[in-house]
């Protein structure tokens, strides 16, 4: 199993998250779909189905949560030796045009806050005050701990599963070959769309968002990356 790089605030703050989602929020959104359910046709119920939808959003949570812990490696930056720069380092950043210096720490994506100062990034520059290249954390903890993988990086089959209900898919998969991947999931036969990511621009009719989602029948689908106005990483999620 792939290690994910956390410090121990981070846990800490994932946790706490965690908690939130499941003891709060789910009680909550339950209560919100038990009275729109009451209001009775659920077919034109706006207030149900925004429930609902809100309830997929918040288990979809849950499980990216819930698997990020499962893989967490907490790290003790104060433990890392040497002088190169590694995952928990400080860095002092110089504005090259106002000598404005600011102090920011290195830390995984899911720590990353740019208003809180910690950063999973930075641009490398050359003593004439070029950019000479850019450093990823993954570039960083690679060199202390070995290859990183990203938890929704993807193998060479277009679909990988992370659990029994929840799927990281390349956007340019066809419809046919989802059906056959993915059992449960099918399609009308008189479609406008031939892939994933055409379902998804018919369904918004309009380019999205990264994070932007859509429910189709009992599967919430979440745009997880994009490359210009094309579709390349989507996770798919079972919701009922």
């Amino acid at each position: 199993m792939e290690k994910i790089p956390i410090t121990s605030d981070g846990k800490l703050k994932v946790e706490d998250e965690l908690k939130n989602l499941k003891t709060i929020e789910r009680p909550r959104i339950i209560n919100s779909i038990a009275e729109a359910r009451a209001h009775g046709d659920l077919s034109e119920n706006a207030e149900y189905h925004a429930a609902k939808e809100e309830q997929a959003h918040n288990e979809t949570r849950i499980m990216e949560l819930e698997d990020l812990l499962s893989k967490a490696e907490v790290i003790d930056p104060s433990k890392l030796t040497g002088k190169d720069i590694k995952f928990g380092a400080k860095v002092l950043l110089i504005d090259l045009d106002t000598d404005e210096e600011a102090n920011y720490q290195i830390v995984g994506d899911i720590e990353s806050d740019f208003k809180e100062k910690k950063i999973s990034l930075a641009i490398v520059v050359d003593e004439w005050g070029g950019t000479s290249g850019m450093v990823t954390l993954e570039d960083i903890v690679e060199e202390v701990m070995g290859e990183i993988r990203d938890p929704y990086d993807l193998e060479k089959s277009p679909v990988s599963q992370i659990n029994n209900e929840n799927f990281i898919v390349d956007g340019k998969i066809s419809i046919y070959d989802l059906e056959e991947e993915i059992e449960g999931m099918s399609f009308p036969e008189d479609r406008d769309y031939d892939t994933l990511g055409g379902l998804i621009l018919d369904n918004l009719e309009d380019i999205p968002k990264q994070g932007e989602s859509i429910v189709h029948d009992e599967w919430m689908i979440k745009v997880l990356d994009l490359d210009g106005n094309r579709i390349t990483k989507v996770q798919i999620t079972k919701i009922s």
